[in-house]
């Protein structure tokens, strides 16, 4: 492996952890679709309320025309001229305010429409990736709970291979002890002893085998001083 590769290799291994898994990257993707989706909702509600505003100012104009008309027509009927042009002015002036408000309401309607349809599309999507988002969620809960559950059995078995092997060297201690203690009685004699105990008579014993040495070579000594044995000369000469 060349050097480039290594240092590539070693900079995606660092950069890793940062990096969002899959599943954070589905749950931020459908919380940005509700959030787009709420935004949208939002615009229709407020279309609607306009629209709903301009029906009214459209039933105040066309009431205020009709009004205007009915003083017009009392004023002819009354033979005030003046007063017939005035309202016939006014309702003119109220009629092109309600034909611009007509035209107003008639495109907020068409908006609204268009911007219904679109919420409903983008309603029904949001309804599919969720219903995507909580099988997705459901399958990631599964695979934690069983990678969890692997690691707790994976954990138990270290912990019973630990606990066996402690075991069996407590065994092996206990064991060992057992034997020690049985070579010390071997050693020590048969037990009731009137004047030593056991343990006087394993010390006793070890003193005896460290100071052997020392009796023998006493003991040589002694030997190598005694004086030769003396014969007789009328033995030599029969000799």
């Amino acid at each position: 492996m060349s050097i480039r590769s290594r240092i590539s290799r070693l900079i995606r291994v660092k950069r890793a952890p940062d990096q969002p898994s899959g599943m954070q990257t589905v749950e931020d993707a459908h919380y940005r679709q509700l959030e787009a989706y709420e935004k949208a909702r939002r615009s229709t509600a407020d279309l609607a309320a306009t629209h709903r505003k301009l029906e009214v100012l459209c039933q105040q104009a066309t009431s205020e025309v009709e009004d205007l008309k009915r003083q017009a027509e009392r004023s002819v009927a009354a033979g005030d001229d003046d007063a017939a042009r005035r309202a016939l002015r006014d309702s003119l002036a109220a009629r092109k305010r309600l034909d611009h408000l007509t035209s107003q309401r008639s495109d907020a309607a068409n908006q609204l429409g268009q911007l219904q349809d679109q919420l409903d599309r983008i309603a029904s999507r949001v309804a599919d990736q969720q219903l995507h988002y909580h099988h997705l969620h459901a399958r990631h809960g599964v695979t934690e709970a069983t990678s969890s559950m692997q690691q707790a059995v994976t954990a138990s078995d270290q912990a019973a291979f630990e606990a066996a092997d402690a075991a069996h060297t407590a065994q092996r201690e206990d064991k060992h002890r057992h034997h020690t203690a049985a070579a010390r009685d071997e050693i020590s004699g048969p037990a009731g002893s009137a004047h030593t105990s056991g343990s006087a008579r394993f010390d006793a014993a070890f003193e005896e085998l460290e100071t052997s040495p020392d009796v023998e070579s006493q003991l040589a000594k002694l030997k190598n001083n005694e004086e030769p044995p003396q014969f007789s000369d009328d033995s030599s000469r029969g000799q």
